[in-house]
């Protein structure tokens, strides 16, 4: 009986079906014979009853559900199962059905997540970068600046003093120019950082630099120049001689043996520090990397200290150092260049090929062999290229690993006045167009054991 009465429903079903689908056509056909504003309104009045329709859709299918629990107490009754534990299950169906239901429903009304959503949530906003405060040695208007201690085409070299240093520094004031000028800033520290290992070379501190202008801060040697002494003394005593000329052959010796040419050699760049030794200092026209048999051609120094190779721009070493060095004995030994700075290149060179200087009676023999065997015009010829210079009679008395560390008394001690005494003076520093990128790489640097 419960099976005719399904069948009975479910042909029932049908013909409602078959109905529905037929009334559609109809409804489609009459349709399109109307006017626009008629399909309108049937429109409006055909989703109403569609909607109507839907409802009864869903009573009727809650009749059937009814019906079908109903005709299963039927069955189960006479099988021994309860009707609450029907009820139950039908109750379970439902309630399984409405969650799936609501779940679709959910997904579709759900914003889709963008590709560059992290599955774990929106990534965090990156902070900015806060860079690290600049350290006071490396800003210039933390210096306070005293007097000029000299200039020449590169800038000039003032005295100033840093707040929480006991000692006074020099700062060298370069205008940056974007062509070979500026390499040779980036040459000169450089060769400065290597002081440390060498006592006779005038350390860097640091160095640092604006858009237009590089500052190198220096060891400030309060003795000043060598050619400060030679000129207020006329020429120097032999121990004088002895003593300053030991410690620049040791600089010399460090510089040589790292790849450097200084050629710029002169008293004017030798310094006496605070205690009387030297300093060798202005590397702005040294060559680095010349070691070995490595030779370069070029005119470069100061007219009077040139080398006679230099000067005919043939191929020269080390032995270029060695003749400045030894014009700048001589003067010390004279007071005066063993050759005229007067003229043209051409001229010196003349003059230098076809005499040879004249040595004063009262320099000593040995003296006197150093300073011919230094000035010779051929370089391989030349002590310091030819044989080691530390052997010559005239050093004879010295011991030269007491010359290294410093351990010998300097003959004279230069007068150290107080930074106070200068005042103060003041300097305006140019600004330049921060877009126009004049930085020199890998300039800026500080000195670990000075910043202490």
């Amino acid at each position: 009986m419960a099976h005719n009465t399904l069948e009975i429903s479910s042909k029932k079903r049908q013909l409602q079906s078959k109905e529905e689908i037929e009334n559609k056509k109809k409804i489609r056909f009459e349709d399109s014979k109307k006017t626009p504003e008629e399909s309108k309104d049937h429109r409006h009045k055909k989703k109403k009853i569609k909607c109507k329709s839907s409802e009864e859709d869903a009573a009727e299918r809650s009749g059937h559900e009814a019906k079908k629990i109903q005709l299963r107490l039927e069955e189960e009754n006479e099988k021994g199962i309860g009707a609450e534990d029907i009820k139950k299950t039908a109750a379970h169906r439902h309630s399984t059905h409405r969650k799936n239901r609501d779940h679709e429903d959910l997904k579709k009304t759900k914003r889709s997540r963008s590709p560059d959503e992290d599955i774990a949530g929106p990534t965090e906003q990156k902070k900015p970068r806060i860079e690290a405060p600049r350290p006071p040695h490396l800003d210039i208007k933390n210096y306070t600046f005293h007097t000029q201690l000299g200039s020449g085409g590169y800038g000039r070299v003032m005295l100033a003093s840093l707040p929480g240093k006991d000692k006074p520094v020099a700062v060298k004031i370069i205008a940056k120019k974007q062509n070979e000028k500026d390499q040779a800033i980036l040459k000169e520290v450089c060769i400065m950082k290597l002081a440390t290992k060498c006592a006779f070379i005038c350390p860097a501190f640091a160095a640092f630099q604006s858009q237009v202008q590089a500052f190198i801060v220096m060891e400030h040697a309060s003795g000043g120049t060598l050619l400060k002494q030679i000129r207020s003394q006329g020429n120097l005593t032999q121990r004088r001689i002895l003593f300053y000329s030991a410690e620049m052959v040791v600089g010399l010796q460090f510089l040589h043996a790292n790849g450097i040419i200084h050629r710029d050699f002169k008293p004017d760049n030798v310094l006496l520090d605070d205690e009387g030794h030297v300093k060798i200092c202005d590397f702005g026209l040294s060559l680095e990397n010349m070691f070995g048999p490595k030779t370069h051609s070029g005119g470069a120094g100061t007219f009077g200290f040139q080398a006679p190779e230099v000067m005919s721009q043939m191929d020269y070493n080390t032995g270029a150092d060695w003749w400045s060095f030894g014009v700048t004995l001589y003067e010390m030994a004279t007071g005066y260049l063993p050759y005229s700075a007067k003229g043209n290149t051409k001229e010196q060179l003349h003059q230098v090929l076809q005499r040879q200087p004249y040595y004063p009676s009262y320099l000593c023999p040995e003296l006197q062999d150093l300073l011919c065997k230094l000035l010779k015009n051929e370089p391989d010829q030349r002590l310091g290229v030819n044989g080691n210079i530390r052997e010559h009679p005239f050093f004879a008395c010295l011991d030269w690993e007491e010359v290294e560390q410093r351990r010998l008394e300097p003959p004279f001690k230069p007068k150290v006045r107080p930074i106070e005494y200068y005042g103060e003076k003041k300097i305006e520093f140019p600004t330049g167009d921060s877009s126009e990128s004049r930085m020199l790489e890998d300039f800026s640097f500080l000195d670990p054991n000075w910043q202490e």
